[in-house]
């Protein structure tokens, strides 16, 4: 599993996970779910390093760790420390940035072939063969091989086709028509505000999970999304709650973490 940036939360379902918990296991098990949740996947049984996480001495973390193995919060197997519901999470989070990347990837490479003019076949006294053949040598002015190969799409134009995929997964969603020198200037603020590109389709993620954003946002497009304080909300997950869309008011059992 890699690393992801964003993942669900249900503070109702948290609280009834932890009934039971006295302060000190509430935080230790809260710190050992989020070392999961940032490194992508199970963690190492290191009680010196999860100590010093959960700001405690290993002692006090071992006694913490054997009540939680027991309350059935947290499993230890070879060597590793889990919990299902965050392994669960992390899956779906990973799905989403993929599905995510993937459709962006591929909208930005059709316009590629789009954009890329078509040989023309015609009687050119068979200079056609020539042609090919000087274009794979090297050129006399540079010192690079010349390839076909097609230019890596920007990360803005990534970002824009991630949106337009999306966006065609949601009727109510607006879809943007072209990325005007704005929008580019405007993705590439979020980008970076991101972190990355990777950092910028989690929150697009988060979009599609929201229930409100979905189904009841009347406000919402590209432009909006794209302004600084919008994008912000958005990330810090504001907008994560059930619409009146029934495709959403289906609530999972209670998180176990």
């Amino acid at each position: 599993m890699s690393k992801i940036r964003h993942a669900d939360f249900y503070p109702d379902e948290f609280l009834v996970g932890v009934v039971g918990l006295n302060p000190a296991e509430i935080g230790a098990y809260w710190v050992a779910c989020s070392l999961m949740y940032s490194r992508g996947g199970s963690i190492t049984d290191d009680d010196a390093w999860i100590s010093r996480a959960c700001g405690c001495n290993p002692r006090t973390w071992r006694a913490i760790k054997d009540r939680l193995v027991a309350a059935g919060k947290l499993t230890i197997r070879d060597g590793f420390i889990s919990n299902s519901r965050v392994i669960r999470e992390i899956e779906r989070a990973q799905k989403r940035l993929k599905q995510s990347r993937n459709a962006a990837e591929a909208s930005a490479n059709a316009r590629l072939d789009v954009a890329e003019p078509e040989a023309q076949p015609n009687d050119r006294n068979d200079l056609d063969g020539a042609a090919a053949s000087i274009n794979d040598e090297l050129s006399p002015t540079t010192n690079y091989q010349l390839t076909n190969h097609q230019p890596k799409p920007a990360p803005e134009r990534l970002a824009f086709d991630a949106f337009v995929a999306a966006a065609k997964r949601h009727p109510r969603w607006p879809v943007p028509n072209s990325m005007s020198d704005a929008r580019r200037k405007a993705l590439r603020g979020r980008l970076k505000d991101a972190g990355d590109l990777d950092g910028f389709l989690a929150v697009l993620a988060t979009a599609e999970d929201s229930g409100f954003i979905c189904s009841e946002m009347t406000s919402w497009s590209l432009d909006w999304f794209l302004k600084p304080a919008n994008f912000e909300k958005v990330r810090d997950g504001n907008y994560n709650r059930n619409g009146t869309d029934t495709s959403h008011k289906s609530s999972p059992k209670p998180m176990q973490i």
